[in-house]
C-alpha cells in the first residue's frame, strides 16, 4: 500500500502464509480496473498479480512454510550465496 516506493521496507519484510492467502483472496475479488488503482501496485502488473500471489501461496503450502520474507535481491544473488556456502 505504499504510495512511494521504499526498498528498504520492503526488503526483509515478512508475510505469513495466512496473510498471503488473504492478499491473494482480496486481489482475486477485485476487478483488473480496481487493482489499478491500488497503491503500491503497478498498473501493468493488475492483470498478472493475483496468479503470481496464488503461486507464491501454493508454493509456501507446499513447502509448509509459515511465512516468507521478502527480498530486493533477484534469484541469482540468492543462487551466488547458496553456492558460496556450498563451496565452503
Amino acid at each position: 500500500k505504499m504510495k512511494v516506493y521504499d526498498p528498504n521496507l520492503v526488503h526483509g519484510y515478512v508475510i505469513t502464509t495466512e496473510d498471503v492467502k488473504k492478499v491473494r483472496d482480496m486481489l482475486f475479488s477485485m476487478s483488473i480496473e480496481e487493482r489499478k488503482n491500488l497503491d503500491g501496485l503497478q498498473k501493468e502488473r493488475a492483470e498478472v498479480i493475483p496468479s503470481g500471489v496464488a503461486l507464491i501461496y501454493e508454493i509456501l503450502v507446499k513447502a509448509n512454510a509459515k511465512q516468507i520474507t521478502i527480498s530486493e535481491s533477484d534469484n541469482l544473488e540468492g543462487y551466488l550465496i547458496i553456492k558460496r556456502r556450498e563451496d565452503e
